[in-house]
């Protein structure tokens, strides 16, 4: 979401001076108050908070929501103080990230036990006061039977698993995801894993169900949201991702989205995933040298350079270098990749607790 007039008048009046130095033209760094960013650089400073530059325009931001763009908020007045928390909260996340070495690896998903559905069953329930037309449940329904046809993840409402006593699942018929049509925005989002006791929000809005007929299915974004619900990260947060990012064709509010995670990572990269975000994201997906592609093309061990990265040790993407047929395809939204698949059923690989024959997905 982008500031209005307003706000962004009030930010710029803030005490927070970005400065750029004209020295020498290739200069973009970022200077607040005595700190100095590279450019292409994000750091957070908090779990959810964030300071960004690029050509020498600096910005911080909170991510309010998941999968959306972050809001602008006036960066911290102390140079030297927004340095110590981007330190501690490095610190904080390498911490994390060797944990989760320690822990089973998979394609890009939670690996912390108490952030799966036990059992492989999800609970959920439809908001009252933010409810579906019954288009809209019934596409709700058919990703839930992907999923029930492809994993060993079974669904319920949370009615049903309080009336037919099945308190082994769902925490005692406690944890659920709360879906919710919001009445205006375009809001599509979910936690990831099982973060709360009680309810987590599903926000599935109108734009939710559109499809094109060719790269999305109607059902694809609701499948989307199901995977981060059960544990999956975005997959282009891959480590080893092979596509590229032009930067400069994306808000910094959406760069936290963008940025290359650390942790919960073990698979290869799956550019095929349902997980991937699309092309108008500023991908591209390289041309390999080989064969008869010996110009316009990088050797197949590229390493393109993403956010914080050292320009002396990355490739600085060219759009001439994007081999165009295989990007447009990026961020299909019409069915579990293999990837996907595998990544769900090492989440899940206990026996499902029911036949899907059986399921209690509601009938319409």
């Amino acid at each position: 979401m982008s500031p209005s007039p307003v706000e962004a008048a009030a930010l710029r009046s803030t005490r927070l001076r970005v400065h750029i130095s004209h020295a020498a033209k290739d200069t973009r760094d970022c200077e607040i108050n005595g700190l100095t960013l590279r450019h292409h650089s994000l750091h957070y400073f908090s779990d959810k908070t964030y300071v960004a530059c690029s050509h020498g325009r600096a910005g911080c931001y909170v991510m309010d929501r998941a999968h959306d763009h972050a809001r602008q908020i006036s960066c911290p007045s102390d140079g030297a103080d927004l340095q110590r928390r981007i330190d501690a909260h490095r610190q904080k996340e390498e911490q994390e990230a060797e944990d989760e070495r320690r822990r089973r690896r998979l394609s890009l998903a939670v690996s912390q036990p108490e952030r799966q559905w036990e059992n492989g069953v999800v609970c959920f329930q439809f908001h009252d006061q933010y409810p579906f037309d019954s288009a809209q449940t019934a596409v709700i329904y058919d990703a839930m039977r992907v999923y029930e046809k492809e994993t060993n993840v079974r669904f319920m409402t949370l009615d049903t698993c309080k009336s037919k006593g099945l308190t082994a699942h769902c925490k005692g018929c406690v944890n659920y995801i709360d879906l919710k049509h919001p009445p205006t925005g375009r809001d599509c989002n979910s936690s990831i894993g099982v973060n709360t006791r009680g309810g987590q929000i599903m926000n599935l809005a109108d734009r939710c169900f559109e499809g094109d007929g060719a790269l999305k299915h109607s059902t694809g974004t609701t499948i989307h949201e199901i995977g981060h619900a059960l544990g999956l990260y975005h997959e282009h947060q891959h480590p080893q991702r092979r596509v590229a990012v032009f930067w400069d064709d994306i808000p910094q509010s959406i760069w936290g989205e963008m940025k290359v995670r650390d942790v919960s990572v073990g698979g290869k990269y799956d550019p095929d995933s349902i997980m991937h975000y699309p092309q108008s994201y500023g991908f591209c997906f390289p041309k390999f040298c080989g064969g008869s592609v010996q110009t316009d093309c990088v050797p197949p061990d590229s390493k393109f350079c993403g956010l914080n990265d050292d320009p002396a040790t990355c490739v600085q993407p060219r759009k001439e270098l994007c081999d165009s047929a295989r990007t447009s395809v990026i961020g299909q939204r019409r069915y579990l990749s293999k990837g996907d698949l595998d990544a769900l059923k090492a989440l899940y690989k206990t026996p499902a607790a029911w036949p899907a024959a059986e399921s209690l997905i509601p009938k319409l």
